[in-house]
């Protein structure tokens, strides 16, 4: 497979923007009861994202929206300024999708993002409190359709071509 100079600079943003996300696993695994399990909800969430990978890799060809990747760097940055995590994860967010076909389904999943981000358990918790034991499944059941629905839209296209 070829690297080109756009290639690594995308993955040298998608670097940067873990990093600057890097209080996920915290927030994860010590914080809030809430968001315990949402590292499960982002596996399923990235599952586009590796499916491309892996196409890709196939084909030897990388697809990078330069504006998603300038987008992501810009609010990441913004984040870890000024300490505004949210920005941070919505960096992250459009890191990842840069190195998936845009397309409509794309930005569904890319507004699904924020079902494996803090402020979805918090504001799922603040809204829902009867039905805080359900969270989590609603919220990987967005996760999961989106991603999904993405696989099958662009497969459904590969087929017609």
């Amino acid at each position: 497979m070829k690297f080109k100079s756009t290639n690594l600079l995308g993955i040298l943003i998608l670097a940067y923007c873990v990093w600057n996300a890097k209080d996920l696993i915290q927030s994860w695994f010590q914080i809030s009861l809430y968001e315990h399990y949402s590292w499960i909800i982002l596996a399923v969430w990235l599952l586009p994202w590796l499916y491309f990978w892996l196409i890709a890799a196939r084909s030897g060809e990388r697809v990078i929206n330069s504006t998603l990747l300038g987008a992501a760097l810009l609010l990441s940055l913004l984040g870890r300024i000024g300490a505004l995590h949210l920005l941070s994860y919505i960096g992250l967010a459009l890191a990842l999708a840069a190195f998936v076909p845009w397309s409509v389904s794309t930005f569904i999943w890319l507004v699904c993002s924020i079902t494996w981000m803090p402020v979805s358990g918090w504001a799922a918790s603040h809204l829902a409190l009867n039905y805080i034991r359900y969270l989590f499944v609603v919220r990987l059941v967005i996760a999961a359709a989106a991603s999904f629905w993405l696989i099958s839209w662009e497969r459904s296209k590969f087929k017609k071509e």
